[in-house]
């Protein structure tokens, strides 16, 4: 799926391709760690269809591991 996002510093766009969405949040926190602020970002899957990211839920953070934990929820949660 692809990644497109803007920063403010410097108002430029980005865009990366990547199969696992784990990795492209990793590349929207690593921006807003070194301090940019990110203005917009979405992914496009392959059918075409696009997914508005929040912005403000990126913090810098390192988010692999929120993303296993919520997994695992996701995961429990079906089992009922």
């Amino acid at each position: 799926m692809w990644l497109f996002f803007m920063v403010s510093c410097e108002n430029k766009h980005f865009k990366y391709y990547e199969t696992d969405l784990e990795t492209l949040m990793e590349i929207l926190n690593n921006f807003v760690s070194e301090g940019y602020q990110l203005k917009y970002a979405f992914l496009i899957d392959h059918q075409g269809g696009r997914t508005d990211l929040p912005v403000d839920v990126f913090d810098g953070a390192p988010i692999a591991e929120r993303m296993h934990d919520l997994e695992m929820q996701y995961q429990l949660v079906l089992r009922f």
